[in-house]
């Protein structure tokens, strides 16, 4: 205190001027963050209540905007996209969401999920599917190994490819982790 009182008056001021311009971005960054979660919020309540159509614009916008970082309204994006019959865009967020958090197991068993429909529904293509959703899958075994959710899936995608040996090994890996 001894050396601010030192300092000139316009020293002084500066430093106020300083302070409360740090003030307001602190304060512009809680407004923020606040409406980005209201916004995420709304359209949570907008999916939960069957508005599939306003949810779908407002992950759309949320995910261009303040929370284009934010796994959840990724993931929850995909969600909307796959209720709107469009697996692929549902990939590409289900994508994201494991891009920006790698241990985001919903977004994980999301993504297992739309490869197994595309499988289902799309015979001549249906190794294609399996083995891509596999290797993805892998990938984040290999980030989140104690995962049961992610061995689950890969047990999942190795029966329907018709590789019972791997899914036996991934069942006893998945008894493994749940005795623990």
């Amino acid at each position: 205190m001894k050396q601010f009182k030192n300092l000139t008056k316009q020293q002084q001021w500066g430093i106020y001027g300083l302070l409360g311009i740090l003030v307001i971005w602190g304060l512009v960054a809680i407004i923020t963050s606040n409406n980005s979660q209201q916004a995420l919020d709304n359209a949570k309540s907008a999916y939960s209540s069957g508005n599939i159509r306003v949810a779908l614009e407002q992950y759309e916008e949320i995910t261009k905007g303040s929370n284009k970082n934010n796994p959840e309204a990724w993931n929850n994006l995909g969600n909307v996209y796959r209720d709107n019959a469009n697996p692929e865009k549902a990939l590409g967020a289900y994508k994201q969401a494991i891009n920006l958090k790698s241990d985001y197991e919903q977004a994980y068993r999301n993504l297992a999920n739309i490869y197994l429909d595309l499988a289902r529904d799309n015979e001549a293509d249906r190794g294609m599917y399996l083995q891509e959703a596999i290797l993805i899958m892998e990938a984040g075994k290999d980030d989140n190994p104690n995962s049961v959710v992610i061995i689950e899936d890969l047990i999942k995608l190795y029966t329907a490819q018709g590789d019972t040996v791997t899914a036996n090994s991934y069942l006893e890996i998945r008894e493994q982790l749940l005795n623990q």
